[in-house]
């Protein structure tokens, strides 16, 4: 119960400050960000896809009836998960090169929550 108020309260954060930047007419620039306190990680495709370091990756991929999502952060730390559940691969299918993705794993490297955004708001490639 305590981790799912912890995730919840992170993944609000995470939420008032992308809907803040848009209030204030701006874009996402997330890079990638990654914490296993907490197992997950965030970041905008399009703005990592612009850096100069080429170290930061963030995607999903979807392969039949199973998908995964990973990321790399600036600091080359690397985290993935898996799910063949069919909300979260269903999410995971909507991923495009300019999308906002954040994902959350348990202890076994399953996807405890995938989730996605595409809209004007996202950083372009």
């Amino acid at each position: 119960m305590r981790t799912d108020i912890r995730r919840i309260f992170v993944t609000a954060l995470a939420v008032a400050a992308f809907s803040a930047s848009a209030v204030a007419g701006m874009k996402s620039a997330s890079e990638v960000v990654i914490s296993d306190t907490y197992g997950w990680a965030y970041g905008d495709a399009g703005h990592v896809y612009k850096t100069s370091d080429r170290t930061q990756y963030i995607t999903c991929e979807v392969r039949g009836n199973n998908g995964s999502c990973l990321a790399v952060d600036v600091n080359g730390v690397f985290r993935q998960c898996y799910s063949s559940e069919a909300r979260w691969v269903r999410t995971m299918a909507a991923v495009k090169g300019d999308s906002y993705i954040v994902f959350y794993w348990d202890a076994n490297g399953y996807c405890t929550y995938v989730g996605v955004q595409n809209d004007s708001l996202t950083d372009r490639k």
